[in-house]
């Protein structure tokens, strides 16, 4: 799932794929679940049998951080019992697509992911990526003008994007949308590189 998840702008921490060899695994965990902006427990019926699960889940509900419980077998429980799981029978882009709606639906992380489309829109692998992300973010309700904002700005600065008319027209429809000016062969590019102040 974490590789559809990136499509979505979204990365994702999976302990046993992402702590490398001779790394103090405690270390990387507690990192990584106290910079999460959610967390989404995929509750199996061996969810509770771990040493770790539930201390994870508790840092996550201290820090009030959106808990996103997916029910693969098992509902959750004590102090997340009150949160309505999502069932998992579907495949992982039907569950990516699930995490992110609950993610842009959440007040706690609607600005956050409003935040990585619009900033990795431009920096997408392809135009199908790009499109996809453009897609996703005008998905969401009464996006502030700054972030189509910086997808105008950012979006010029790559030919490969820029070159792709399919994309460019799903851009311009959703800038003027949006109140923005299209993009269009006028637009200079930005070297991102003339904004690091070092």
């Amino acid at each position: 799932m974490r590789e559809v998840l990136k499509r979505y702008g979204i990365s994702s921490f999976v302990a046993h794929d992402d702590i490398k060899v001779s790394a103090k695994w405690r270390d990387e965990i507690l990192r990584s679940l106290h910079s999460m902006d959610a967390f989404v427990a995929i509750i199996t019926k061996d969810f509770s049998q771990s040493n770790w699960t539930d201390q994870e889940v508790g840092i996550a509900v201290c820090r009030d951080v959106l808990i996103i419980p997916l029910d693969k077998g098992a509902a959750p429980y004590g102090f997340i019992g009150e949160l309505q799981a999502e069932k998992t029978g579907g495949d992982a882009v039907e569950v990516a697509e699930k995490v992110f709606t609950a993610i842009k639906d959440s007040p706690k992380t609607r600005d956050r992911i409003i935040e990585c489309l619009s900033k990795t829109i431009a920096a997408s692998a392809d135009s199908t990526f790009a499109s996809f992300r453009v897609d996703k973010l005008a998905s969401i309700e009464n996006v502030p003008r700054d972030a189509w904002e910086t997808v105008r700005q950012n979006v010029p600065a790559y030919p490969a994007l820029m070159g792709d008319k399919s994309f460019v027209d799903k851009l311009n429809k959703a800038l003027v949308l949006a109140g923005i000016a299209p993009v269009g062969d006028h637009d200079e590019p930005v070297n991102i590189d003339d904004e690091i102040p070092f």
